[in-house]
């Protein structure tokens, strides 16, 4: 697939680099994701959606870091950061990675974010 988020038609009939991603996982090799928190949703400036979607304990910038390494397996992001809170962000979506309690907020943040995107999009 190409360098970036669209990537090219995958063996699982969508956009993006899912095949190149399940190959990675099989050979355990680590995966680095590319500003995700910027050019994947501008999650230093969330909508308000986003926001309430992610809940009260989950920013934006700590689902998507918790999503990236807990759901999809990617190994390593770079985050960049526009403000020092943002690094703050970082280091707590890493904190939480470990805590059991994190994976039902992921989830159920995913389930509202999914539940949004079937309201506005349709099935």
């Amino acid at each position: 697939g190409d360098y970036h988020a669209s990537g090219t038609t995958d063996t699982y009939g969508g956009q993006g680099n899912a095949a190149a991603l399940k190959k990675a996982k099989e050979l355990d090799m680590g995966v680095f994701l590319i500003s995700p928190l910027d050019k994947g949703g501008k999650l230093f400036r969330p909508s308000s959606v986003l926001a309430q979607a992610t809940g009260m304990n989950m920013s934006p910038i700590v689902f998507a870091a918790l999503h990236a390494w807990k759901t999809k397996g990617f190994h390593t992001m770079s985050v960049g950061i526009a403000r020092p809170s943002d690094l703050e962000e970082i280091l707590e979506a890493a904190a939480l990675y470990s805590i059991e309690e994190s994976s039902t907020q992921l989830l159920t943040a995913e389930n509202r974010l999914h539940e949004i995107a079937v309201e506005k999009l349709g099935q």
